[in-house]
């Protein structure tokens, strides 16, 4: 999706288990592109350091009823090092229509990728083009107070990578992936007894592999969320779903929820779901000379659990404390004995997540200000490997940001955040931005990681230093 096409980033904090599926222990990124705004458009040039030119474009067509935007973009760079060169261009489409009682919406697009992988995947010049393309159709029925809502999508994925750039016959991948998922959901009106969603979803994947075979896999799934207000404090949710595979059979994965609003400055929250995550066709079966899949990899279990309590003493004032863990079996992850060795999938046992996360925001004028600290402690049973990802959580992660606007149309904001891993340094990203409205164009420039940091986020590959940028952009 390029940047013109969403309407709005929602995180919705603890376990969404029923309707968002097993794996949504953490909480729910939910992505929603823009209604269609028929004689309404965007565009956007940027250049920065390494070489890097971007742009995009969007337009709207059509009347109140019957609407279609088309959004494309694209990128290129140099790359912050040798072997991170990229090129990237892409489209995506949406159509919404209105009826009495019904809206359809649909919508396809796809992006091209050509980049430089060194020493991403492993120590080796490597490379990668993907092409991905995804189409949608989301029907809505309103019947009465009934609404019955439907989503088919297919998703392809051509991905071809090359160990060796200038030796593209010492390692090669190429694989073609497919997937179809349908889902159906019926939600019903609000009652005293509350309001009901139930629905069923089928996933089923295929993928034709050079180095991982030719694979494929099968989820069907049943769901019901029931949510209730027995009055205006009390807010009392709960949800079961059921996820049958073709290989790991049928797992259960229970939630509940729970939200008390005494008064108004105060409201109380917690949250509690089970979890369930398949090994994907990379963790079980893929193979290169830095990286070892394993076929008889088991699923990952987890139970997972969230509380918090949001604090709006002034009108300009928000604060929240919450407190999550997680119990985790089977987990999955990416591991080695040592920098010389193969990362190989393993299941690494049982672990535990626990943590607690402070969020303070407020406005003062013209000034929006916010700060927030997360501190998570990862207990799991000493194998002395060295974990990919699963374990490499930041131990403690501050940030804090600062937006000012201007009614002259200026605007500057700056961030900072600090993180620090286990058994690695901490370390500070500063980025800042400042934009200002001449007419109907708006001059911007920026960067990130202002102070020039050089860190890791996943053991032995680089990430890039100090990046500035600036361009225009016009909204009609």
């Amino acid at each position: 999706l390029p940047p013109g096409a969403l309407d709005g980033i929602t995180v919705l904090p603890g376990p969404g288990s029923a309707l968002f599926g097993p794996i949504a222990l953490g909480g729910v990124v939910d992505l929603s592109t823009r209604k269609p705004a028929p004689g309404s458009g965007y565009f956007s040039l940027a250049g920065g350091d390494f070489g890097t030119v971007r742009s995009e474009l969007a337009c709207d067509a059509g009347t109140a009823n019957a609407a279609v935007s088309v959004s494309a973009w694209g990128a290129d760079s140099d790359g912050f090092m040798e072997g991170a060169d990229y090129s990237l261009w892409g489209f995506w489409i949406s159509s919404l229509a209105d009826a009495d009682g019904l809206r359809l919406r649909l919508s396809a697009g796809h992006v091209d990728k050509d980049f430089g992988a060194q020493d991403f995947y492993a120590a080796y010049p490597s490379r990668e083009r993907t092409a991905t393309t995804v189409i949608d159709a989301a029907p809505e029925i309103r019947i009465g107070e009934w609404s019955l809502k439907a989503l088919a999508r297919f998703r392809g994925h051509d991905d071809t990578f090359v160990l060796i750039e200038d030796d593209p016959d010492f390692y090669r991948n190429d694989h073609t992936s497919e997937s179809l998922l349908g889902r159906v959901v019926l939600s019903s009106p609000s009652t005293r007894f509350g309001t009901a969603a139930i629905g069923v979803e089928s996933v089923n994947s295929s993928l034709e592999s050079s180095n991982m075979g030719n694979r494929d896999s099968a989820t069907t799934s049943l769901f019901i969320h029931h949510r209730m207000e027995p009055n205006t404090r009390w807010t009392v949710e709960a949800g079961l779903r059921s996820d049958d595979h073709t290989r790991w059979g049928a797992v259960l994965s229970p939630s509940a929820g729970v939200s008390w609003r005494p008064d108004a400055p105060l409201a109380f929250r917690a949250s509690v779901a089970r979890g369930f995550r398949p090994p994907g066709f990379t963790e079980l079966y893929y193979t290169d000379p830095r990286n070892i899949g394993n076929p008889d990899l088991d699923p990952e279990n987890a139970w997972g659990g969230e509380a918090a309590v949001d604090i709006n003493p002034l009108s300009r004032l928000r604060a929240s404390l919450a407190v999550f863990g997680r119990q985790q079996t089977d987990l999955i992850d990416w591991v080695r004995a040592a920098p010389a060795d193969p990362w190989e999938a393993r299941n690494i046992g049982e672990s535990s997540v626990t943590g607690a996360e402070l969020g303070i925001e407020g406005d003062a004028g013209p000034l929006r200000l916010r700060a927030d600290y997360r501190r998570t402690e990862i207990d799991a049973e000493d194998y002395g490997l060295e974990s990919k990802y699963a374990l490499n959580a930041p131990r403690d992660d501050i940030g804090a940001s600062a937006v000012y606007t201007h009614t002259a149309g200026f605007e500057a904001g700056i961030s900072a955040r600090w993180r620090e891993a286990p058994d690695a340094d901490g370390y500070c990203l500063v980025s800042a931005r400042a934009a200002q409205r001449i007419g109907r164009f708006t001059v911007f420039a920026g960067g990130r990681n202002l102070l020039n940091e050089q860190y890791e986020e996943i053991p032995g590959v680089p990430t890039p230093g100090r990046y500035l940028e600036a361009g225009v952009e016009t909204r009609w």
